[in-house]
């Protein structure tokens, strides 16, 4: 389970495994009974192993899911006249600037990751725990390996559709293997030379892209060949 992202992840950071550093059987425990429920088997893996250090991986904007995190935003939360308002169901993992981050628990075997507003699940955020911790490997292990890079941005508009899916349907086109943790909220894919990430939030508009590969001119057509294909379907 967590052993195969680690191994992933020191694939191509040879660092990874010696700078992790995970959390003790008690602070786990004192994690559950604050959050008053068992945590999550792959959740509590991850902790045991990299709950205190995650190598700078950081799988949330703005921070880390450490479980020192996770113990202050409960035990302050308890503390504070404004009680704790949690979406049901769910585990906040990290509080980074913006969003709560939680594990949502009611959907199926597998916890999904959100970003919460208070009591509501504001939008997905990957689609498992798991998967983010692969996507995030790939674009800061995998993915800088190559010596060019190229970003762009799809067009934004009220009336312009969600375009992860065709985008990611047309890097399949062009020669990008999708990578099995690829879900509903990035793309990732590679060829023998190049690597792409996409990624597009349910509620936040543009589709973000970033390309990564041994030829910059083979990345310049990409980008030239991704502009036009989103000017054909926003057209």
């Amino acid at each position: 389970m967590i052993e195969k992202f680690i191994a992933y992840a020191s694939s191509y950071n040879p660092t990874f495994e010696h700078s992790i550093r995970g959390a003790s059987p008690a602070e786990i425990q004192h994690a559950e009974t604050l959050v008053g429920r068992p945590l999550p088997e792959y959740y509590r893996r991850y902790l045991i192993r990299m709950g205190h250090d995650d190598a700078g991986l950081k799988p949330v904007d703005d921070g880390a899911i450490k479980i020192e995190n996770l113990i202050r935003y409960y035990t302050d939360s308890a503390s504070s006249s404004d009680p704790l308002v949690v979406p049901p169901d769910c585990i906040i993992i990290a509080n980074p600037v913006v969003f709560d981050v939680c594990l949502y628990c009611g959907g199926g075997s597998e916890p999904t990751v959100y970003h919460t507003e208070a009591d509501t699940l504001y939008q997905l955020y990957a689609e498992s725990l798991e998967k983010l911790l692969f996507q995030y490997a790939f674009r800061k292990y995998r993915m800088p390996l190559y010596p060019h890079t190229v970003s762009l941005g799809a067009p934004m508009g009220e009336d312009i559709p969600k375009l992860l899916k065709p985008a990611g349907e047309f890097a399949e086109r062009m020669g990008f293997q999708r990578q099995w943790f690829s879900d509903s909220v990035r793309f990732c894919g590679e060829t023998t030379n190049a690597a792409i990430s996409m990624v597009e939030y349910e509620q936040e508009p543009g589709l973000g892209i970033r390309i990564d590969g041994t030829d910059r001119a083979e990345l310049e057509l990409l980008e030239t060949k991704f502009r036009k294909h989103f000017d054909e379907i926003v057209r």
